[in-house]
């Protein structure tokens, strides 16, 4: 019997001395991981309340707009403040509108102005890091994807300012009589497959390390503050402005109106979108913006097409629905996107086939193949779209390939409605994808969130020879959703046809134009020899139609410049989509070089950089690193399910608290069983 309690009471005191060693060890373990994904994590999200580190850098943003007609002007002033007591080389990823010619760009350091100049990528990156290394001040701005750019700034000295100050041209496209325009502020966090990380560049690679922070509530202070000013020119008709992002006040100023923020400065964690009406009258009216360099003219031509005919025919048709339920869908994403198919099946005519596709990690029909429209059809479909949730990666490429070979009926033209956030790496894989399967079939994109991957949304619609929506807010999903199927009836006008007196050589883009759709007007970006006396423009509806805008030169609207930035930016977007199609890239890399360094614009293979020749920094003394982290889109939680080898979201976040607490109980039973004891 004293043999057995003295064996209990070593084996007791065995159990003990465990329980305190590993709960110690589970604490430190938990310290460890948290502190090394501090130092790592790609997507960093921590609640600001709980941050335990300070970053050198602070980034402050100002845009000035200007609108002219359908041509937008933009100042963008990226002002990146030290806050430090060290040199620091700062770096900021972020997006702009995809079809943005990037023209010029400037450092100022104090009241030192430094004009940045365009250099091949490779060549601008060789003159960045040599300025960093003789520790002078420089900044470089890339290009990463057509909708997403990096600026990098070298030597910032310690408590100092420097400002970037990059400017871009783009052309807005109204619907009907309604004009918009969208300033993005942050980026959904981008998945990439792993069959595609051996595809990486070093642009993906810049994109998919982009750090992520959680915006405070409870803070008084903003992060990444902006600050936005738009002026419209006064034009005839215009009836009423108004954001569905930001709250705003008007102001009208002899013949413009001013646009600001209600507050002054706002956090960047959404798109800033401004949209405005003009009498219907006055927006059917051709509309021809010139600009002359030297012996050339750049022109940008808008006109509206005729409206539908009451009587026109309806085609049969079938839909498929592809929607996104990866976790970068998590929060309010997933809401809209449900609500958008759920309208979008209660919209379904009895005359229509139709199926739904969801995909995450995986995918999944909901039919082999898609059926009749019935009650139960519909029925069944919205029991399925009710049980969706966000969760896992983004392979979007295998639902598509699903997509566009499911079994069909030739009579029955295919029209496939994608619902996406677009937050993918592998763009240029899944354009290819489209390209080589798409057939007859039409794609028509819904962007979702509040920061949607807009250059993956417009070109897979411009692919897929259709349209684009996007969907920001649950209340806006019935206005955009029927705005759609009025279009999905059928195109107004095809094999559009832009015409020139023979004296006139011209090179316009698009090169095929597309279909057009009801609401929708032509815009062609065109260089010509000369200004033609008039235009003939022709496509083929129900019946052909004919349109004739004569008297350029003296009805033209000249322009100082900006034109031939937004043709060169034109022409560069088709010879990058040639690129897909045809897989011929060094042929076509170097004429989309020599294009974008006689516009002086940012592209794929070109870059500005600009170098303040004074040193500043001795090249012996350290200087830091920081990657200036993007706000998380409004409304978006993340969902750490995500592949985290390539998305690089922080997966030991939960961990970290569990392995704590796993050691805090065991400790808390370490000494209740020595109180215990010594009660006994």
């Amino acid at each position: 019997m004293g043999n057995g309690c003295l064996l209990g009471a070593e084996i007791m005191n065995m159990i003990r001395q465990a329980l305190l060693i590993v709960g110690l060890l589970l604490l430190i373990t938990g310290a460890a991981v948290a502190d090394e994904e501090l130092q790592s994590g790609s997507f960093m999200i921590r609640d600001v309340n709980q941050q335990d580190y300070k970053p050198a850098l602070l980034l402050g943003t100002e845009v000035e707009v200007k609108i002219a007609g359908p041509i937008a002007r933009v100042v963008v002033r990226q002002t990146f403040y030290n806050q430090s007591r060290d040199y620091v080389e700062g770096k900021y990823l972020f997006p702009l509108p995809e079809q943005a010619a990037v023209n010029a760009m400037t450092m100022i350091i104090g009241d030192r102005v430094i004009k940045g100049a365009i250099h091949e990528k490779q060549q601008a990156q060789q003159i960045y890091q040599q300025a960093l290394q003789q520790g002078k001040q420089a900044g470089l701005v890339e290009q990463q994807r057509p909708n997403l750019f990096t600026t990098q700034v070298a030597n910032i000295a310690p408590q100092e300012n420097i400002l970037i100050e990059i400017t871009y041209v783009e052309t807005l496209v109204p619907v009907g009589n309604e004009f918009g325009f969208v300033f993005p502020m942050t980026l959904t966090p981008r998945y990439t497959p792993d069959t595609s990380i051996q595809q990486f560049d070093r642009d993906a690679e810049t994109v998919m390390a982009a750090r992520f922070i959680a915006k405070d509530s409870t803070s008084t202070e903003l992060a990444n503050p902006a600050r936005i000013t738009v002026e419209i020119e006064n034009v005839e008709g215009l009836t009423a402005i108004e954001s569905t992002s930001h709250k705003i006040k008007l102001t009208k100023n002899n013949h413009k109106w001013l646009v600001n923020t209600q507050d002054n400065f706002v956090p960047m964690d959404r798109d800033y979108k401004l949209r405005w009406k003009i009498a219907a009258e006055a927006n059917n009216a051709p509309a021809f913006f010139m600009e002359q360099m030297g012996d050339e003219y750049f022109g940008v031509l808008m006109i509206m097409p005729p409206e539908a005919p009451k009587d026109e025919t309806v085609l049969a048709r079938e839909t498929i629905f592809i929607i996104d339920t990866s976790g970068s869908m998590g929060g309010e994403s997933i809401q809209q996107a449900k609500a958008s198919l759920a309208f979008a099946i209660h919209q379904l005519n009895q005359d229509q086939r139709f199926n739904i596709i969801e995909f995450n990690s995986i995918h999944r029909a909901l039919f082999s193949q898609s059926q009749d429209v019935t009650d139960l059809s519909k029925q069944e479909a919205l029991d399925f779209v009710n049980s969706l949730q966000a969760t896992g990666g983004t392979e979007m490429a295998p639902a598509l390939r699903a997509a566009l070979t499911m079994p069909g009926d030739q009579e029955y033209l295919r029209q496939i409605i994608f619902i996406t956030d677009g937050a993918v790496g592998n763009e240029d894989e899944l354009f290819g994808i489209l390209q080589q399967l798409l057939g007859n079939s039409r794609l028509f994109t819904v962007g979702i969130g509040s920061a949607p991957n807009s250059y993956f949304m417009k070109k897979a619609a411009e692919f897929g020879r259709g349209a684009q929506t996007s969907i920001n807010q649950l209340n806006q999903v019935n206005h955009e959703m029927t705005k759609l199927f009025s279009q999905l009836e059928k195109p107004l006008m095809r094999d559009i046809q832009v015409q020139f007196p023979e004296t006139i050589q011209a090179e316009i883009y698009p090169q095929k134009i597309p279909d057009l759709y009801a609401g929708e007007p032509l815009i062609v970006a065109m260089k010509l020899n000369a200004i033609p006396e008039a235009i003939r423009v022709s496509g083929q509806g129900k019946t052909e139609w004919t349109a004739t805008i004569g008297t350029l030169e003296e009805n033209a609207y000249q322009e100082k410049n900006g034109l031939s930035s937004l043709w060169a930016r034109a022409k560069i977007e088709s010879l990058m989509g040639k690129m897909v199609r045809e897989n011929n890239s060094t042929e076509l890399e170097k004429e989309i070089t020599k294009i974008a360094l006689q516009h002086q614009l940012v592209s794929r293979y070109t870059s500005f950089v600009a170098v303040e020749e004074v040193i500043q920094r001795d090249p012996i003394d350290p200087v830091k690193q920081e990657q200036i982290a993007n706000l998380l889109p409004k409304g978006s939680t993340m969902n750490n399910s995500q592949n985290s080898q390539t998305v690089n979201y922080p997966q030991t976040a939960a961990g970290v608290e569990l392995l704590r607490l796993m050691g805090l109980i065991m400790l808390m039973i370490f000494f209740w069983i020595k109180w215990t004891k010594a009660r006994r």
